[in-house]
């Protein structure tokens, strides 16, 4: 069996026993580290069917919005399942399907169906592709997609197969593969090649960038009391774990650990939004003096989880918001 030591700690491999429960969610909650940060996983179920009556039904759909831009049908499977009675026609059936121009078109309206619901994703593609989101589809559609298929272990005949897959279409195969933390089985480590190229930025162009955007660029134009919220919050965090990272990237700061739990979008002149990533549920049972909004399953896909915005406008109730924030650095840790 594989072992993976971090820093002294020895982390056991992990097989899941249930794609729909514990494989897919965690291909979704990386989707990003796989597919790149510009890329957004679509987790829609719908079927393909072909004009011979063939039909299949993708695990997700994925674009990404950095050049060239692509789109990838995912198919993520477990290496216990029979790869030529049931991976191999699997593929074979996206290909059939997708040749069809009535196909990509209904995948088009999906997709789009979904943007429109969300208008900060909506803007977010706009703004990366000059485009209208429903042109954009309708000319990235029209190339052929990228085959996803993401798996827990490459087993010997998953790369035997590899051959017939990739005649099939363009197809890439990713091994994922989930360790456990052997004295805190709820801690995970995964193991991936990313599909993207990750560019080494040369040191000097690397600070530049890491300088453009500080928490004094974020709280410019902010008035002190929100500037005072912001504070409160940052201490509050940092007595919670001094290992907590404030992390200032262009549109937000992120509150992380082992990764982000909250995201303080750049305050206005007299308010501050936060997204926190809990199930809107959990956010309204312990917030009860601050206004809340529930997130399409959209921009919620956009933040890898389950999330909800809060609005700040003073120091009052505060407390409240930071047992929130403690309340999803612990989840987020789980």
């Amino acid at each position: 069996m594989s072992m993976l030591i971090i820093d002294g700690v020895k982390y056991k491999l992990w097989t899941p026993k249930d794609e729909e429960k514990e494989f897919h969610p965690m291909v979704k909650e990386f989707s990003k580290g796989i597919f790149g940060e510009d890329s957004i996983y679509f987790d829609i179920k719908h079927k393909l069917t072909s004009k011979s009556g063939i039909a299949a039904i993708p695990d997700a759909y994925v674009i990404t919005l950095s050049k060239p831009y692509e789109w990838c049908i995912v198919e993520n499977e477990l290496a216990s399942h029979p790869v030529y009675s049931h991976i191999v026609p699997q593929v074979s059936k996206f290909v059939d399907s997708i040749e069809e121009l009535e196909t990509q078109r209904d995948i088009r309206d999906i997709l789009n169906n979904e943007i429109e619901q969300d208008i900060v994703l909506k803007a977010y593609i706009a703004k990366k592709t000059g485009k209208d989101p429903y042109r954009f589809l309708s000319e990235l559609l029209s190339s052929s997609p990228k085959i996803a298929l993401i798996i827990d272990e490459v087993t010997p005949e998953v790369d035997k197969a590899s051959k017939s897959l990739k005649k099939l279409a363009n197809t890439e195969i990713i091994e994922f593969k989930t360790f456990v933390r052997e004295d805190a089985p709820n801690i995970h480590a995964h193991l991936f090649e990313p599909l993207y190229a990750i560019e080494k930025v040369p040191e000097k162009v690397r600070k530049e960038v890491e300088g453009r955007f500080t928490e004094a660029y974020h709280l410019e134009h902010t008035e002190t009391n929100i500037i005072s919220v912001y504070d409160k919050i940052k201490q509050a965090m940092l007595s919670l774990d001094s290992n907590i990272r404030i992390n200032p990237q262009k549109y937000y700061i992120s509150l992380r650990k082992d990764r982000n739990f909250a995201y303080i979008l750049k305050p206005r002149k007299k308010k501050m939004h936060i997204i926190i990533m809990l199930p809107y549920e959990t956010g309204s049972s312990i917030i009860k003096k601050h206004k809340l909004a529930q997130l399409s399953q959209g921009i919620q896909t956009f933040y890898n989880g389950a999330c909800f915005q809060v609005t700040i406008e003073n120091e009052d109730n505060l407390q409240e918001i930071i047992k929130t924030l403690e309340e999803a650095y612990k989840q987020q840790r789980e």
